[in-house]
């Protein structure tokens, strides 16, 4: 009988690193938000939930954008401080 003696590698997990993030604009006042991704989220779509909510005015508010994010882990940013200030 063999046993196993070394851990195995946690699974990869991509969507820790990255984050989806959309714009939301107003037409009437020119109002821009970005906020976080929601399901079902399109570019185009008339946003009537909380994250269309502004003081300016009421006019109509959609989303004009939907992109990626890279979320550093606290590893990269201390190995991009270390080489911004010894190299």
């Amino acid at each position: 009988m063999v046993l196993q003696l070394r851990r195995r590698k946690k699974p990869y997990d991509p969507f820790k690193t990255w984050k989806m993030k959309t714009k939301i604009h107003c037409n009437k006042c020119g109002f821009e938000k970005v906020s976080d991704f929601q399901r079902f989220d399109y570019v185009c779509m008339k946003v009537s939930d909380k994250r269309a909510k502004h003081k300016k005015c009421d006019g109509d508010v959609e989303i004009t954008g939907i992109w990626y994010e890279y979320n550093e882990t606290p590893e990269e940013k201390k190995w991009k401080e270390y080489e911004r200030r010894f190299h």
